[in-house]
């Protein structure tokens, strides 16, 4: 519910609108329902339409935004279930016009009868294959969005607490980052879990499967028998590890510089003071 007010000049390009909305739940569950105030303008001869602000809602997550719409908007978020994301990051993931042709759009020759192409989706954002999930924690984000709605990025900070990535649990995450529909950037991240602290920098390309990687990462007392756990392994080993870590290939085959430094390990029945070690890792060597 609300008011909505135009005004015009007949032969004029020179409209202007004010929406003043109220939002209220439209299901029975409260916690669920999305309420909030939604106030913008619609001026024609500058082909603007800026909110002031928009305010929405429900028991889980809650979005405030400021500012004009394909020029730069202040953006506020704090969620603890990312479902209620789905409709903002879907629009990071709308397909390339000129690549969601099959193979004949593309140039290629196709046999007849043979099966179309799948689309050819550019962009980080896909829904389906966020990795973030939570487990009761809080995600908060602040920033700038910036550009028209076929090529937004955003420009920020981050904090993520009690999150998970692919079966990896973590403390608290937060960041100084840059996204774009193609590239993920962070200049400066620090990641907790129990003891251990990872601090760095690093960028994402292309998408959550097979995306490009590049990264500069500081480890501090990270346990060996938990991140053997982590990885899997019942392999019985202890010790306090430091490390300089640099990332690059892609996701799928990721390749690791890595200076060690282990404090006290012990392993089939042998302690050391210390083991010192520069390694090299690729998807099939190390």
């Amino acid at each position: 519910s609300g008011q909505v007010t135009l005004a015009s000049t007949l032969s004029k390009s020179d409209a202007k609108a004010c929406v003043n909305l109220s939002v209220t739940p439209a299901v029975s569950d409260a916690a669920a329902g999305l309420t909030g105030t939604i106030h913008a303008m619609y001026d024609q001869a500058a082909q603007d339409i800026s909110f002031e602000p928009v305010v929405l809602a429900n028991g889980f997550t809650r979005i405030e935004a400021s500012g004009t719409l394909n020029k730069s908007l202040q953006l506020r978020l704090h969620s603890t279930r990312l479902e209620d994301l789905s409709p903002a990051l879907a629009m990071l993931a709308v397909p390339i016009p000129a690549l969601t042709g099959g193979a004949e759009s593309r140039g290629a020759v196709v046999r007849p009868g043979a099966p179309a192409a799948p689309p050819v989706r550019a962009g980080i954002f896909r829904v389906d294959e966020l990795p973030l999930q939570l487990n009761n924690g809080v995600v908060d984000v602040s920033g700038t969005v910036t550009g028209r709605l076929d090529n937004l990025s955003f420009r920020g900070q981050a904090s993520v607490t009690n999150g998970i990535v692919k079966g990896h649990a973590f403390d608290r995450f937060n960041s100084d980052f840059s996204a774009t529909r193609s590239r993920v950037s962070a200049s400066r991240f620090t990641l907790v879990r129990g003891t251990t602290e990872v601090t760095g920098s690093g960028s994402l390309g292309g998408d959550f499967e097979n995306g490009t990687l590049a990264a500069q990462a500081t480890v501090r007392n990270a346990n060996l028998q938990e991140l053997a756990r982590e990885a899997g392994s019942s392999f019985r080993i202890a010790g306090m590890a430091n490390a300089t870590v640099h990332l690059s290939g892609s996701l799928r085959a990721p390749e690791a510089e890595i200076a060690l430094d282990v404090q006290e390990p012990a392993a089939f029945g042998e302690r050391l003071d210390r083991v010192r070690a520069n390694l090299r890792l690729t998807a099939d060597s190390m």
